[in-house]
């Protein structure tokens, strides 16, 4: 956005100056007192911004409801830009503003930016100023909020030993890259938050132990924090970040009440020796992206009591490999039509990776292993389950393709044999909220009429409490899925 201001300046100023000439000295302004302002908000607020970082750019409209022209005698930034706060007016930055015109029934933008000073705490604090316009005798105001919030920048960062970790004292922001060096061992502690500026990504070339606790997560996600639209948080949007991707040589990684989301991919997992597991999750959430929410190639993965949810492409998308998954959500509501590839599915099993389309090579990928136990995998489509091995367009049939789902809930049509035990085919699991319009946030706990409840093979119940906290044997029969089902508001 201050590309924007430099680039637009010079044209609003010639449009300022062409318009000021051509006018006549001796417009007949109003100096009524009954003659005021109007304002498209009272208040303009920002959501947290970092310290140092400016914030995006906001805009409100001053309007002149009068029939005869105004004169604003002046337009003053109380805080006299010492809070951090500038202002852009008709064309113009600065922290004071005399006698500006604005036509008979006409109206000018305010363009406002904040760029928050270090503070001497860590929570976020309020930042305060006010517009002050002075019009015919009546003053008249527009308040300006915004939370401050003090971050540690980590610009092209990489972790190079064994004891490396990071605290939860201040958010991180992160520009270009986070790599954990090969041999290195990086430590995330409860309640770390990594804020990944546009095109930044993380890589595991060692070890990530990412530790997080019900009440304090780990979370990697985009670094805007303010709105897209005003029902929408760039937090739940899509595409702010590339995401995480575990290297070939990376093994015995722990991910723990971890959250990623808002970005291209969730995490990626690439080939490596599928004898060796490369990573274990626990009640982790990995959401709202362009591609998958879990990619695995050729792979070995273990993941419990785990929300994987609208992916562009899919949400989990295993090519090869061996997996486990228990007490798992794999759901799809993806709504974006600018990341959608093809027609994405809540679960895409292959044992074939397309390398290129002109003309068709592929690399054959042994799926050994893909056992879903008390799982849930839904969406809108009807069909959410893509078993992908193209026997008939692929001379791959011979290699393995073996996958197993014992008592899970999937939206599809089908009946029970050796690879589906104790199936519930295209039943509702009824999520609390998957509607669109409410700020895009997506609940997908149980509510109280869904066909999950108390449905889980108790045999396989190895997390003993869900993401939230919540006892899977609370009722001594624990649900399907990440969430084990309480009563929300009374119901």
């Amino acid at each position: 956005m201050r590309f924007f201001f430099k680039a637009i300046l010079p044209f609003i100023s010639a449009i300022t100056l062409f318009s000021f000439v051509s006018c006549t000295e001796n417009l007949d302004f109003s100096t009524s007192a009954a003659d005021k302002l109007t304002f498209s908000a009272d208040t303009l607020r920002f959501d947290t911004v970092f310290t140092t970082i400016g914030s995006s750019t906001q805009q409100f409209r001053i309007y002149n409801r009068s029939s005869k022209p105004l004169q604003i005698s002046s337009i003053e930034l109380k805080g006299a830009g010492t809070s951090g706060f500038s202002v852009v007016v008709d064309g113009q930055r600065g922290p004071k503003f005399t006698n500006v015109e604005i036509g008979a029934k006409d109206s000018l933008f305010v363009f406002v930016e904040v760029t928050v000073n270090p503070q001497s705490q860590n929570s976020p604090i309020l930042i305060e100023d006010s517009l002050v316009f002075t019009t015919n005798g009546n003053l008249q105001r527009v308040r300006l909020e915004a939370f401050g919030q003090n971050v540690v920048i980590l610009r092209g960062r990489t972790f190079k030993t064994q004891r490396d970790f990071l605290t939860n004292t201040l958010p991180y922001l992160v520009y270009d890259s986070l790599i954990v060096a090969p041999g290195a061992k990086l430590t995330l502690n409860p309640g770390v938050k990594l804020f990944f500026h546009q095109y930044a990504f993380c890589r595991v070339d060692g070890v990530l132990n990412s530790k997080g606790t019900a009440d304090n997560p780990v979370i990697f996600r985009g670094a805007r924090t303010d709105k897209l639209f005003p029902d929408l948080p760039y937090d739940n949007y899509t595409g702010q970040w590339f995401g995480v991707f575990i290297s070939p040589e990376s093994y015995n990684n722990v991910m723990e009440y971890t959250q990623i989301r808002n970005g291209y991919y969730g995490l990626r997992l690439d080939s490596s020796d599928v004898a060796k597991t490369k990573v274990k999750l626990l009640n982790c959430k990995f959401t709202n992206v362009v591609i998958d929410a879990l990619a695995c190639y050729s792979s070995k993965m273990e993941a419990y009591g785990c929300e994987f949810s609208n992916g562009g492409q899919d949400v989990v998308r295993l090519v090869g490999g061996s997996y486990l998954f228990e007490q798992c959500t794999l759901a799809n509501n993806f709504i974006w039509p600018t990341g959608t590839i093809g027609s994405p599915y809540a679960l895409h099993l292959s044992n074939y990776n397309l390398l290129t389309a002109r003309p068709i090579t592929w690399k054959n990928t042994p799926l050994t292993q893909a056992t879903f136990r008390n799982c849930v995998i839904y969406g809108k489509r009807s069909l959410e389950l893509f078993l992908d091995n193209e026997p008939n367009k692929y001379p791959i049939q011979d290699d393995p393709f073996i996958y197993h789902f014992d008592r899970c809930l999937i939206r599809a049509t089908g009946e029970d044999d050796e690879n589906f035990v104790e199936t519930l085919w295209d039943k509702d699991p009824k999520f609390i909220n998957v509607n669109n319009n409410d700020n895009y946030r997506f609940d997908y706990r149980l509510d109280s009429l869904s066909e999950a409840i108390d449905k889980a093979n108790t045999t396989f119940v190895n997390s003993t409490t869900d993401m939230n906290g919540i006892s899977r044997w609370a009722d001594g029969k624990p649900d399907l899925g990440a969430y084990e089902r309480v009563k929300i508001d009374g119901k």
